[in-house]
């Protein structure tokens, strides 16, 4: 790693085992957001506001001692679970990382890849990690493991990098879908006409992206940013509540709702990381092509 392990502090402890091979590491966030902005929800008079959680039967106010987990097993239908049921459903956190196979570098599809961390060795344990890595990288292989920690068992991948091992934990073989098909020629073509459009007007897709969420992120409080057509040019806009951009002689073909509440339970504070999700994965581009093409009709 670039950054010198003191400069960095460690998010867990592992032990690397395969054989009879035990190394002992530490665990090193390998991401973080730098450019998140976090607000609270406050009242107009400035004071913090508290969660309550509200029984949807009866509208009580139920209090975290009266609160029990439960699984839907059908609409409106639950299997309740003891915490000490609960804790037999955990796995034992053993902190080992056993590394069960080794496979060619590069086979396991990053589609799997879940979350990353930095695995760098104990005093004990470096002279051993250090084979460890040249053996994977002058073998051209990576590393299939188990590793139990915080009451669950997860599959996770080692691979080598400078000085150090990404473990990566991994999703299981069900969380994959099947890839999406490509449109049809006349869709590719009108697509690739409003990437062109991009191009000329926005300065590419990444500019546009960037851009686009920029808008999103700035529009304090409630609103939407826009990807609009005026005057036949392509127009990144950002407008407060409920307001559209045919108001101010623009046509919408492309929004994204920065209210809070269309994104606080999967990503709380994160609107940049929501507004990314959006752009990356959620755009449905034939249909906003559909929109562009009326627009300039």
């Amino acid at each position: 790693m670039a950054t010198t392990e003191k400069a960095r502090r460690s998010t867990g402890t592992a032990t690397i085992t395969f054989g009879m091979v035990v190394i002992p590491a530490k665990l090193y966030a390998a991401t973080e957001s730098k450019d998140a902005v976090s607000f609270h929800l406050l009242h107009k008079c400035g004071s913090r506001l508290k969660q309550q959680y509200v029984c949807q039967n009866d509208g009580q106010i139920v209090e975290r001692d009266d609160m029990v987990k439960g699984y839907e097993v059908a609409k409106d239908r639950y299997i309740t679970f003891t915490p000490d049921e609960l804790k037999a459903f955990a796995a034992e956190s053993t902190e080992a990382i056993e590394i069960t196979e080794f496979v060619p570098a590069g086979s396991v599809d990053p589609i799997f890849f879940e979350k990353a961390s930095y695995l760098a060795p104990e005093k004990a344990g470096a002279q051993a990690f250090g084979l460890l890595r040249a053996a994977m990288v002058r073998g051209g292989r990576e590393a299939i493991g188990k590793y139990a920690a915080r009451g669950k068992q997860y599959v996770v991948l080692l691979r080598p990098a400078a000085g150090a091992l990404i473990v990566h934990t991994l999703r299981y073989a069900g969380a994959g879908r099947e890839p999406i098909e490509g449109p049809a020629a006349p869709a590719a073509d009108a697509l690739f006409a409003l990437a062109q459009k991009i191009d000329e007007d926005l300065g590419g897709y990444e500019k546009f992206k960037a851009d686009f969420i920029q808008a999103g992120v700035g529009q304090f409080g409630s609103g939407w940013a826009w990807l609009a057509v005026k005057d036949g040019k392509l127009a990144i806009l950002k407008t407060p509540n409920g307001e559209n951009p045919l108001v101010h002689g623009s046509t919408p073909i492309l929004g994204v709702d920065v209210w809070e509440h269309s994104y606080y339970i999967d990503y709380r504070n994160r609107r940049p990381d929501y507004l990314k999700a959006f752009i990356e994965n959620l755009v449905n581009w034939e249909y906003v092509e559909k929109l562009y093409g009326e627009a300039k009709a």
